[in-house]
Parts: structure tokens; C-alpha cells; sequence
């Protein structure tokens, strides 16, 4: 199941990118990226862990406000949701109906916590657990 959620991620990542396709450029290129209008990332909103800790989270919702899927979209280490996230966050909602929560995990971007670090990476698996209960607790669209 797990694989299958992953390629779904990764096809949605791909619908994304296909918007450049058309262009002369290098498809990773920062001087393309840097032409690109400024999109500021939407306000936040916080979800408190068991342990009484606030994590930041940005809710991307559809122009139609029913969108037919949701994807949570956890960022890597060293980063945080504001890092560019908003862009794919924000074409997914608009273009392709799909509500996406960026998770800001303790400690980067707008969550509390040690700066930059967690605990233990048993307490990370648990902040997203939680935060996926969260969602699934309060919408009804198949979740990946």
C-alpha cells in the first residue's frame, strides 16, 4: 500500500513540473525558478501534539472547496513548508482539485521545538501519525 502512495506523490509531482515542458530551459533551473512570480504561502494554522507541543500546517484547499483527494506533504530535513512547498501545494489545490497539507515538523519552520532537530525519530513517526489522525479525523477524501 505504501508503494502505491508514493507513486501517487510522485505522478502528482510530475503533473506539476509538466507546466515547464514547453520551455528552452534546464527543467532544474534556479534562474527559471527565480523569473517565476512570487507566491507567499497561505497563513498557517497549528495542530498540538500528545505532547503538548504546536506544530505549523498550511491547508491548501480547492476552488471548489470538494476536492476528490488530500495529500500531506511532510518536507525533508533542513527545511521547512515556506522553503518552495507552496508552489506545489498550490498547483496541486488549484489545478488538480487536490486539498494538501504542508506539516511544518517540530523544530523547522513555524513549529515549536529545538531548532532544527526532534527527539527521536520515534517521536517524529509519532507528530505525523498524529497529524494524519488529525486530517483523516476531519475530512473524508481518500488521503495519501
Amino acid at each position: 500500500m505504501n508503494i502505491i502512495k508514493i507513486s501517487l506523490l510522485f505522478l502528482a509531482c510530475t503533473l506539476v513540473s509538466c507546466t515547464t515542458v514547453n520551455k528552452q530551459v534546464d527543467p532544474l533551473s534556479f534562474n527559471e525558478l527565480n523569473a517565476e512570480p512570487r507566491l507567499q504561502i497561505i497563513d498557517n494554522k497549528w495542530f498540538t501534539t500528545s505532547d503538548n507541543l504546536k506544530l505549523a500546517y498550511f491547508d491548501y484547499k480547492t476552488p471548489t472547496n470538494r476536492p476528490n483527494q488530500i495529500i500531506i506533504f511532510i518536507h525533508g530535513g533542513g527545511a521547512c513548508s515556506s522553503l518552495g512547498y507552496q508552489y506545489l501545494a498550490d498547483t496541486l489545490s488549484q489545478k488538480y482539485n487536490t486539498k494538501v497539507f504542508l506539516l511544518d515538523i517540530r523544530g523547522h519552520g513555524l513549529s515549536e521545538g529545538q531548532r532544527g532537530d526532534t527527539p527521536t525519530k520515534e517521536r517524529l513517526w509519532q507528530d505525523i501519525s498524529e497529524f494524519i489522525q488529525y486530517v483523516k479525523t476531519n475530512n473524508t477524501e481518500p488521503l495519501f
